[in-house]
Formats: C-alpha cells, structure tokens, sequence
C-alpha cells in the first residue's frame, strides 16, 4: 500500500530530525556517514517534489498544515547543522591528505634506504 503524503511528511520529519540530533552529537566526533547525508537529501528532494509539484490536496487540514510547519522548522535548524558538518568533512579531509603526504613521504624514505643498503 503507497504512503500518504502527510505519512511521507512525518516520515521526512522524523529523519531530518533525527539528522539534526546525529549531526549535532557527532559534530565534535565522526563525520556523518555519506549515506546518513545521502539519506537527508532523499527526503528534502521527496518533499520538493510533493510542496513543488503542487501535489498537496489537503494543505489546510489541521495535521497536514502542522507537518508542514514541522518541516518548514527543520528547514531553518539546518543551514546551521549543515555548515558544521561540512566543516568537520573539510578537517576530515585535511588530516587525511596530511596522512597521506606523511606515508608518501614514509614509502620515499623507505625507497632510498633500501636502495642504499
């Protein structure tokens, strides 16, 4: 049986909220996972495509509109979220390409060493 839009909007809500909680416990830990990233931008463009395409026929009864609400409320929390995950990629990033330059590095020395002895 296909969900209704109002099940596919509280099932949106649900992840992006639980998004919002996973991105803020491990801002100072891991990154998020691709998919766990991934997974949010399968929601948001689901729920594009309902509110863009018009798709909404009961947009004024009462639990519709409060999903609505609910969702136009993640919206706002995530701009912030969303900045400090890419941060945390970007320092990702960087220790990675640090590593990286040091095994290299690593891999040159152990090269001439065992070419000179």
């Amino acid at each position: 049986m296909p969900a209704t839009i109002l099940e596919i909007i509280r099932n949106a809500n649900r992840e992006i909220q639980g998004f919002l909680a996973l991105a803020c416990t491990d801002s100072a830990g891991r990154p998020l996972d691709p998919a766990e990233i991934q997974n949010l931008m399968n929601h948001l463009q689901q729920i594009g495509q309902i509110l863009g395409g018009g798709l909404l026929p009961n947009r004024h009864e009462p639990k519709m509109k409060a999903e609505i609400e609910k969702y136009m409320g993640n919206l706002e929390q995530l701009p912030p979220v969303l900045e400090r995950v890419r941060n945390a990629l970007l320092q990702r990033r960087a220790r990675m390409e640090a590593e990286q330059a040091q095994m290299n590095a690593a891999s040159k020395w152990a090269t001439v060493y065992r070419d000179t002895v």
